[in-house]
């Protein structure tokens, strides 16, 4: 959905301006996302992790504020993930 979009790329936008996250490709799928990128100063591993700590947070507070009708099914995939 267009709205889960916007949360990723506002996700990279934030890790690119802020974090040293260098972006070059992505692509997102339906459930999953690839990239291409590096790091200008932190260790990679740990600019992917805040970039998916954050995204995730965010998906949430959406799923949550918005009206979805798998919201439950996604607030329970997102749960199972975090096990």
């Amino acid at each position: 959905r267009p709205v889960y979009k916007e949360v990723i790329i506002d996700s990279l936008n934030f890790c690119i301006k802020n974090k040293s996250f260098v972006v070059y490709a992505y692509c997102i799928m339906p459930s999953h996302i690839h990239l291409i990128a590096g790091s200008t100063k932190a260790p990679l591993n740990e600019v992917i992790r805040d970039f998916k700590k954050f995204t995730s947070k965010a998906l949430i507070k959406t799923i949550k504020d918005t009206t979805e009708s798998r919201q439950e099914w996604l607030l329970n995939k997102f749960s199972f993930a975090a096990k």
